[in-house]
């Protein structure tokens, strides 16, 4: 009766259907969500389901193939709520009364999810997922009310507290993880792709806190954006700025930090700071930091500030110092010769100017060329930021672990890209996580699987960008060790049974077309519990593939480990192609049934594509 009256209100014409337009905007207000192509294919099946199991003939398969009549539209709801896995779990709680009570729903919330709830989130919970206003007045949950719930905040696979800001955002800025952007101007390769100032809105609206901006002088006296000595296009500093301005804190209220690459002769330098004055205002950290004080602030002490991270003349240094204004020295990492003769003549004969207008700009975050390995036990720099190709910092890894680990607890460092990388491709942030590395730089706009481990490591602490480092990494007497061993109280066991998948995207290409899907599971994070494994492969069904496998993993390190499921599309005749992943740290899982929001490889997320899993974690 339900659903009935609900296709009678939303049949505004009462011509006795709906078409797809007004089915999609229904189903939005049952909360229930279903892309384009799938509620199409729905359409039909329902209509074939209608014409099987009724005696009448006027069912409008081949006359109205995406409009439905009321019986068609019940089929439809039927069609798309169903999930099978779902209904012995309703079953095992509702008492053989078809309904959940509270009582009974928080049975199942403390005996399978392990959450303990107020009642008034309970309530919450029925109210928000009970589409039928009678059975939300008696505070119940039906079937679908109870699959509505499966696919809410509630039983994402990532708790609900990880969704929010739940850490300590007190400790100095240096013991946090900052989800960083490498040429964030920069939409494709390196020599020749474009440079857009959308790309600086989509990076920070998407939690990255930390972006770059190679600043060079333009012909008509203002600044340009662009990198430099190759064919990409060249962007107006004053628009980026504006852009930044507008974007900062949408999507975080924390600070952003900009890494300016300073290119530009002494006028321009000025011409930078005055637009940065004028357009951040009160927004632009330029206070310095009280006398005595020897910490890096905090993310609340800096909260909707912005933070220019560049060269700083020197105590008592004459007002536009000749000096090196750049440190990301990338000359001789490049494989294009135009790029390294350009680059080298800038060293060479291209000295310039610290405009004293730009160097107060800078308060905290002071670049810094690391010159030898005993710069990294100089606390007095507590305020420079080291700035290190992947290459070196790869090496001083390898040969310095310690030392860098123990820089990292009370200064900032920041680890970019090699030249080589002209394709934008990125590196593997692992390493230099490890390391305590707060500002690892990633080229955002190639959607990779280093790309996706990043996005996995920020969806902890409600996504805005700053993540607090385990506490073996904020001290500087641990004994944390890279290769272990690890104390056995931080062992787990965790337990992945990956049961089923909902609405997965079509194939990744022009045509399109059915899956046959296969569900990758990879763990990242110490090198003891890098692992992976894979699903058998459903064929032709990416709507509704059920798997129902079990996997163990031992982690060592829990509270650095990364979780990445991605889905893939098997082609026995090409490399299989990932169509949609989901990645988090292992400290914000949930665990029971949860259902998991999956997004494209770029981070966007896909349209009602799930899966349906089951986590259980022991004591390893």
């Amino acid at each position: 009766m339900f659903v009935s009256n609900l296709f009678a209100n939303a049949d505004v014409n009462s011509d006795g259907v709906l078409d797809l337009k007004e089915i999609l905007k229904l189903l939005e207000k049952m909360n229930v969500a279903v892309d384009h192509n799938h509620a199409m294919q729905i359409c039909q099946a329902a209509k074939k389901f209608v014409l099987k199991h009724k005696k009448s003939k006027t069912a409008t398969l081949q006359e109205n193939p995406n409009s439905l009549t009321p019986d068609e539209f019940i089929a439809f709801c039927n069609l798309v709520e169903r999930q099978e896995e779902v209904k012995p779990i309703f079953k095992k709680y509702d008492g053989g009364t078809g309904k959940l009570t509270p009582k009974n729903f928080g049975l199942f919330l403390k005996n399978e999810q392990k959450m303990q709830l107020l009642p008034e989130d309970i309530q919450e919970i029925i109210e928000t997922c009970e589409s039928c206003p009678d059975l939300r007045k008696k505070h119940v949950l039906c079937a679908s009310g109870f699959q509505s719930a499966m696919r809410s905040m509630w039983m994402d696979i990532r708790r609900v507290e990880c969704q929010y800001v739940y850490q300590d955002m007190n400790q100095p800025l240096c013991h946090y993880f900052v989800n960083s952007s490498h040429n964030t101007y920069l939409a494709q390769d390196q020599l020749t792709g474009r440079s857009e100032v959308e790309c600086y809105v989509n990076a920070l609206r998407s939690g990255i806190r930390c972006i770059e901006v190679d600043c060079w002088d333009g012909s008509n006296g203002l600044p340009i954006v662009y990198h430099g000595f190759t064919l990409t296009s060249k962007i107006s500093f004053k628009d980026v700025m504006l852009a930044i301005n507008k974007s900062a804190f949408e999507a975080s209220e924390y600070p952003v930090i900009i890494s300016v690459e300073n290119h530009c002769s002494l006028s321009q330098q000025k011409t930078m700071a005055e637009l940065m004055r004028d357009i951040f205002g009160s927004k632009l950290l330029t206070v310095p930091l009280p006398e005595g004080m020897r910490i890096l602030p905090s993310p609340n002490q800096l909260k909707n500030k912005i933070i220019i991270k560049g060269k700083k003349l020197s105590s008592g240094t004459e007002p536009d110092f000749m000096g090196e204004v750049s440190d990301d020295d990338e000359t001789g990492e490049f494989d294009d010769e135009q790029v390294k003769k350009g680059m080298k003549r800038k060293i060479k004969g291209d000295r310039r100017v610290i405009a004293k207008e730009f160097s107060d700009c800078v308060v905290i975050c002071q670049c810094c060329t690391l010159k030898s390995v005993r710069d990294l036990e100089d606390k007095s720099a507590f305020k420079k930021v080291k700035n290190i190709p992947e290459r070196r910092a790869l090496n001083l890894i390898q040969n310095h672990f310690q030392k860098l680990l123990f820089s990292n607890t009370w200064q900032m460092t920041r680890i970019y890209p090699a030249g080589t990388r002209t394709n934008s491709s990125n590196f593997d942030p692992l390493p230099f996580w490890r390391a305590g590395c707060q500002l690892v730089a990633m080229n955002s706009q190639t959607p990779d699987l280093q790309m996706q481990v990043n996005r996995a490591l920020f969806e902890d602490n409600g996504g805005v960008g700053y993540v607090l480092k385990p506490d073996f990494m904020r001290n500087e007497n641990t004994e944390y060790s890279l290769e272990g061993p690890y104390p056995p109280e931080w062992r787990k066991l965790l337990i992945i049974e990956v049961i089923s998948g909902f609405q997965l995207p079509k194939k990744p290409t022009k045509m399109g077309g059915i899956l046959d899907p296969f569900v990758k599971i990879q763990i990242f994070g110490v090198p003891a519990d890098t692992q992976e494994v894979r699903t058998k492969t459903i064929e032709d069904n990416g709507f509704h593939p059920v798997w129902n496998e079990k996997f163990e993993f031992v982690i060592n390190c829990p509270r650095f480990a990364v979780i990445l499921f991605r889905v893939f599309d098997n082609d026995d005749w090409k490399k299989d192609k990932v169509v949609a992943q989901y990645g988090l740290p292992m400290n914000c899982i949930g665990t029971g049934y949860r259902t998991i929001h999956l997004k494209a490889a770029d981070g966007y997320a896909v349209k009602a594509g799930t899966l349906f899993v089951h986590i259980a974690t022991e004591d390893g």
